[in-house]
Order: C-alpha cells, then structure tokens, then sequence
C-alpha cells in the first residue's frame, strides 16, 4: 500500500470514530435532559397522588361527620317524638 492510501484510510477511520462520539455525546446530552424531565414529572406525580389520598381522607372524614350529625338528628327526633307523646301521660 502507497502512503496516500494509509493516510486516507486513517483519515476515514478518524472521521467515523469522530462522528460516533458526537452521536453518542448528543444521545447522552438528550438523555440526561429527558431523565431531568422524567425525574420532575415523577415528582410531580408524587405530590398529586398525595393531594388525592389527603383529599380522599378529607372526604371520608367529612362524611363520617355527616353521618354521626345525622345519627344524633335522628335521635333527637326520636326524643322529640317520645316526649310529644308521653307528655299527656306524666
């Protein structure tokens, strides 16, 4: 092999290994962009999911109020209307 040949086999050779690197320096760039990105939505996704559960407890409690006001409306009425017909008999 001549020396021209050498050299521009080397000069190939030196050209795609220089473009896998920029390729694969642009792949990680993007990936490490994408990973923040992923990292903050997940973040995100953990804080709503825990809005969600202190909402659901919110509403269970509130209902389990509602219920308890209700119980005691019930027996009141219920007393109200003991007395309403016992107070012909005292």
């Amino acid at each position: 092999m001549d020396n021209a040949k050498k050299n521009q086999i080397v000069r190939s050779t030196i050209l795609v290994i220089g473009t896998i690197v920029v390729i694969a320096m642009a792949y990680g760039s993007g990936m490490r962009a994408q990973v923040r990105k992923l990292t903050k939505i997940n973040e995100e996704r953990k804080v709503e999911r825990r809005d969600l559960r202190l909402g659901q407890i919110d509403l269970r409690t509130s209902q389990a109020l509602t219920q308890q006001l209700e119980a005691r409306r019930q027996v009141a009425l219920a007393l109200l209307e003991l007395d309403r017909r016992n107070f012909g008999a005292a």
